[in-house]
C-alpha cells in the first residue's frame, strides 16, 4: 500500500512538472501561458495558442472575447487584445515573410451573400472614436491625444491603395491657420500647363500595382498625364515612393483655376474691345448716310439693289466685292472708308445688273475699312473688311 502511495505521487510531480512548462497557475489565481502552447492541436505546433471552434446556434459568437474596463485614470494606452510582432533580427538572419501585430482573415460563406464578414472591423461611438488607427510614425499609441470628432478610420501617415478607391466626397485639409508663406500664384507658372500633354493610357497586365487583374477598372481605358512629364514642369507636385512615381492631382486645380481667370481676363478685353468696334462702325456709316445729303431709299428700291461681301476677307492683295442693281439705274458707285468716316477711295459702276468690282490692297495701309454702295443718290447697304499685310 506504501509503495502504491509513493507511486502516485511520483506520477502526479511528473505531470506538475510537465504543465508547468507550458501553463502556469499562480496563487491568486492568474495563469501563464508558455510559449508554443497549443489547445486542441499538436504543441510542437508553431502557433503559440491555436482555439478552434464551431458555431452551430444563431446567436453572436466570439472565439476569443476581451474586455477591458477603465477603473482609474490609466498612465498608458488600454488595450483589450494586444498584437506586437517584432521583425528585429541580429545579424543577417533577415525574415522573409511577413510579419504583422494582428491578422484577420474574412472568408464569407457564399449561401449568405448580404452577411458582413471582415478579417478586421474597427467600430467607433460619435463621442469622438476611432474604428481603425493606423500610424506610419512610431510603434506606440498616442497616450495624451484627445479626438472630439468620430472617425470609422484615423491613419497618420501615408496610405497606398492598390486597388480603386471610393468614396462620396474628398476633402483636402486647408485651413489657413495651418498655412504659412501664403502668396498668389504668378500667371507665368499657371501658364506652363500648356506644356502638359494629357494621354490616354491602360494598366500593363504584370503591374504590381494590381491587385485585381480581372477588375472593370483595370481593363478599361484611362484618361491623365505622366507624372514623368509632370515632374519636369511641376517637380513638387511628383512624389516618389518604392521606386514609383505619383502626381498630386488636387493641386493642379488652383493651377488651372489661375489660367481660366487669366483667359476670362483677356476674352472681357476682347469683347470690350469688339463692343467699341461696332460702335465706331455704325457711327461711321452713319456719318457717311449725312455726308451725302440725300434722302433715304424707297423700300422698292433697296430689294431690288443688293450689296454682298467681299471675298476673301480679310484680303492682304485683292479682293472681289459683288452687287446687283436694277437695270434702270443711273449712276452707282462703291467707296471705300477708313474707321473715322473718311473716303480713301471710289470705284464708278457702269455695269448695271450683276457685277463686282475688285478692291486692290496694295494702296491702302492694314486695317478694318467700310465698304458702300450707292445708286441714284441713296446708300444700298454698308459692310466691312479687313486687309492683313
Amino acid at each position: 500500500m506504501k509503495n502504491k502511495i509513493l507511486l502516485c505521487v511520483v506520477l502526479f510531480s511528473a505531470i506538475s512538472f510537465s504543465i508547468s512548462a507550458q501553463l502556469k497557475v499562480y496563487q491568486s489565481g492568474g495563469v501563464k501561458i508558455e510559449e508554443h502552447l497549443a489547445i486542441g492541436t499538436d504543441p510542437t505546433s508553431s502557433i503559440g495558442l491555436k482555439l478552434s471552434h464551431t458555431n452551430n446556434t444563431l446567436d453572436p459568437y466570439y472565439g476569443i472575447h476581451s474586455t477591458v474596463k477603465i477603473g482609474s485614470i490609466p498612465t498608458g494606452p488600454v488595450c483589450a487584445i494586444y498584437g506586437y510582432a517584432d521583425g528585429y533580427t541580429t545579424g543577417n538572419n533577415y525574415p522573409i515573410h511577413p510579419t504583422v501585430g494582428v491578422l484577420g482573415i474574412g472568408r464569407k460563406n457564399y449561401t449568405c451573400p448580404n452577411a458582413l464578414c471582415a478579417g478586421v472591423a474597427g467600430l467607433a461611438n460619435y463621442y469622438g472614436g476611432i474604428g481603425v488607427y493606423g500610424t506610419s510614425n512610431g510603434i506606440t499609441l498616442p497616450s495624451t491625444w484627445t479626438i472630439t470628432s468620430s472617425y470609422a478610420g484615423y491613419f497618420n501617415g501615408s496610405v497606398n491603395v492598390t486597388g480603386t478607391l471610393i468614396a462620396t466626397s474628398v476633402s483636402t485639409l486647408s485651413d489657413e491657420r495651418l498655412k504659412e508663406n501664403i502668396e498668389d500664384i504668378p500667371s507665368e507658372l499657371a501658364n506652363s500647363l500648356k506644356s502638359l500633354n494629357p494621354v490616354s493610357y491602360n494598366f500593363k497586365s504584370d503591374s504590381i500595382l494590381l491587385a485585381d487583374k480581372d477588375a472593370k477598372e483595370y481593363k478599361d481605358t484611362h484618361y491623365g498625364l505622366l507624372a514623368q512629364d509632370v515632374q519636369k514642369v511641376f517637380p513638387n507636385l511628383v512624389y516618389e515612393r518604392d521606386g514609383i512615381l505619383s502626381i498630386n492631382y488636387i493641386e493642379l486645380i488652383p493651377l488651372l483655376i489661375k489660367a481660366v481667370n487669366a483667359q476670362q481676363e483677356q476674352i472681357d478685353e476682347l469683347q470690350a474691345e469688339i463692343v467699341g468696334l461696332k460702335k465706331n462702325s455704325l457711327n461711321s456709316a452713319k456719318r457717311i448716310k449725312s455726308s451725302l445729303h440725300k434722302d433715304e431709299p424707297s423700300k422698292t428700291e433697296i430689294e431690288q439693289a443688293v450689296l454682298y461681301q467681299n471675298n476673301p476677307n480679310p484680303f492682304s492683295v485683292d479682293t472681289k466685292i459683288k452687287y446687283e442693281l436694277p437695270l434702270t439705274t443711273k449712276a452707282a458707285s462703291l467707296y471705300i472708308y477708313d474707321m473715322n468716316g473718311s473716303q480713301i477711295a471710289q470705284y464708278p459702276i457702269s455695269t448695271f445688273g450683276e457685277g463686282e468690282v475688285i478692291v486692290s490692297g496694295g494702296v491702302m495701309d492694314a486695317g478694318m475699312y467700310l465698304y458702300s454702295l450707292i445708286a441714284d443718290g441713296q446708300v444700298v447697304d454698308t459692310k466691312r473688311m479687313i486687309l492683313t499685310k
